[in-house]
């Protein structure tokens, strides 16, 4: 099993986030997921075939810098997402999925 690590950033003019919510954006959870399995694929080099299990766990804020750590096998890899609040890890995010 090996560990793979990237890094993403939802800008605060991206299309979904005046709906989710007015006044008060946070990036939506399917939007956070997208950008995992777009780095697991660019990273392993594999499609996500079946998402195992995902937990939300704490908002994405527009502008924030989110950090993916991945442990990836063969067939499948599960997931954690951060962010850094206050100098400490915040987890938004963990799940599994299984390649195709």
């Amino acid at each position: 099993m090996k560990t793979i690590e990237f890094q993403f950033c939802v800008p605060a003019s991206h299309a979904s986030l005046p709906g989710h919510f007015p006044g008060s954006p946070i990036v939506p959870g399917v939007l956070l997921l997208d950008h995992v399995l777009e780095g697991l694929q660019r990273e392993v080099g594999a499609r996500v075939g079946r998402i195992g299990s995902v937990k939300f766990l704490a908002s994405l804020m527009p502008q924030e810098v989110a950090s993916a750590t991945c442990r990836v096998d063969s067939a499948s890899a599960s997931f954690r997402v951060t962010a850094t609040r206050d100098g400490a890890a915040c987890e938004l995010a963990k799940g599994a999925v299984s390649f195709s």
